[in-house]
Parts: structure tokens; sequence; C-alpha cells
């Protein structure tokens, strides 16, 4: 408990009594505590894609995959589409008495959940970081942001020839068109952690 200000009044039965009324800030004093306001939104956004319906990339995928993703080729002679897919975001906000741990909060930043973490998948929820303030109560707000992507934030990659074109085949069904011949997963966000280390508490 932080006190954040103080009124001092006389007690009118007595000459020398006075009462003093303090309004406190109630956190945990080791840095840890209880959410105090969760957000969260679904919005789209425009990603690039080579196929449609491809096989699921493995949450804990590191780099480039080694195989074709499969699905139904939807580029324009090895340029991609741009489509809307998707994105949950969470806004995580608490008060601590003391000051976050910015070292771990660095760590922390671009890396995946590595167990399933408030209801989301080992790898669907990326770390974006967080900003803090302080009060002169000396209570300090921090507000957590995540983005989660059931695609566990790969993208699709198309490889390339020697002279860093797309390598591209002809459909032998109509429309007879060229698509890209060879796509695969990119994961950029390979690193897992686990969001419980960052002190957050429990979700209401």
């Amino acid at each position: 408990m932080t006190v954040i200000g103080h009124e001092i009044t006389a007690d009118p039965a007595s000459n020398f009594a006075q009462f003093i009324t303090c309004n406190y800030a109630v956190s945990g004093l080791d840095g840890g505590g209880s959410y105090t306001a969760v957000s969260t939104n679904v919005r789209s956004i425009a990603r690039d894609i080579y196929r449609n319906f491809p096989t699921m990339p493995p949450y804990d995928s590191y780099g480039i995959s080694i195989e074709d993703i499969g699905g139904f080729s939807v580029d324009i002679e090895g340029k991609p589409v741009s489509v809307g897919i998707f994105q949950q975001t969470l806004d995580v906000r608490s008060p601590f008495a003391n000051k976050p741990n910015f070292n771990t909060i660095r760590s922390f930043t671009n890396c995946r959940n590595i167990v399933d973490w408030e209801g989301f998948p080992a790898g669907q929820l990326l770390y974006l970081g967080a900003s803090a303030s302080v009060t002169n109560g000396n209570v300090w707000t921090t507000t957590h942001k995540f983005a989660a992507d059931e695609m566990f934030h790969a993208k699709q990659v198309a490889m390339r020839d020697s002279d860093n074109d797309v390598v591209v085949e002809w459909t032998d069904t109509t429309p007879f068109q060229r698509y890209a011949s060879d796509v695969r997963w990119a994961q950029p966000f390979p690193q897992l952690r686990n969001f419980d280390l960052l002190g957050l508490g429990n979700m209401p």
C-alpha cells in the first residue's frame, strides 16, 4: 500500500486531538499484483499470401520450413495477393508499487508464448512490448500489449531462383496460368517465452 494523499482535521471534542485521513493505492509490494484493466479487440489486417487453405505451420517453427505449404494457389505469376485476416489484440494494464522490470520487457518483446496462456494456444500470442508511467504517488502504471494470430505469425514466402525471381510453373487446369511452384512458411518471431514470468498476475 502506498499513501497518495492525506487530510488533517481538528477533533472538535478535544483541544489537542486531530483526525488524519490517508488515501492509499493498493498493489503488490513485490512488483506482482492483479490486473486492473484488460481490453481486447479483433481487427482485420492485410497480409500477402500465395496460397489459400495451406497446411498450418508448427507453433515452434524456426526460420523457413523445408516443405511446401500446400493449399490452393492464388498468386498471379508469382506475385502475392493481399487478403484481410483477423488479428486479436490484448492490452493489460496494472498499477504496481515497484518500477517494472524493463530488462524483462525488452527480452520478451517480439517473443511468442511457449505454452497456452490466458486462453491463447502456444505460439499464437506475440508480445509487442509495454508502455509505463509513474504518478507522484510512486505508483507505476504499465500497459502490456499482445497480438494473437491463428497462423502463429508465420508468413508465406515463395522460393526464388538464382536471378531472385519467384520460381513459377504452369497449371494444367483452366485457366492456364503460372503460379509460384514452391511456397513455404517463414517464422519472423522464432523466440518462445513463458509469459507467466512477466509477473502480470491473474486474469479477472
